[in-house]
């Protein structure tokens, strides 16, 4: 069986744009409290954030294969101990989903465009 791979786009502007009009409601939309808490102060910094984690985060949806019918909260990406990104799944997504799979995230920043790449391992064979 082929892994499930899943790729996204997103322009530090739009994000920009969107915290500019409604602040802090985008970060508790998209984040978890952790990945809130690592989120820099500054606009720009904070869109460039944001902005990671929302293409991370579309990425493994598109990984799996399940779309947006799940919170993103259930995603949550955190780095190791040389700044690489991991994530972990919870709630309906990690129940329904993942099926023991293990996902990877890979993400890119340039010229105000951030995109990031999702692999998700082949599901587990039935027993």
């Amino acid at each position: 069986m082929m892994p499930g791979v899943g790729v996204d786009l997103v322009p530090e502007a739009r994000i920009a744009r969107l915290l500019a009009k409604w602040g802090d409601a985008v970060v508790k939309e998209l984040l978890t409290e952790a990945e809130g808490r690592q989120a820099p102060e500054s606009l720009g910094g904070r869109a460039r954030f944001v902005a990671g984690r929302m293409a991370m985060k579309e990425a493994v949806l598109k990984a799996l294969g399940c779309g947006t019918r799940v919170s993103w909260r259930d995603i949550e990406i955190a780095v190791d101990e040389w700044g690489a990104p991991r994530v972990s799944v919870r709630g309906a997504l990690a129940r329904t989903w993942l099926g023991g799979r293990e996902l990877a995230v890979a993400l890119t920043h340039d010229a105000g465009m951030v995109v990031a790449v999702a692999v998700a391992s082949p599901p587990a064979a039935p027993q």
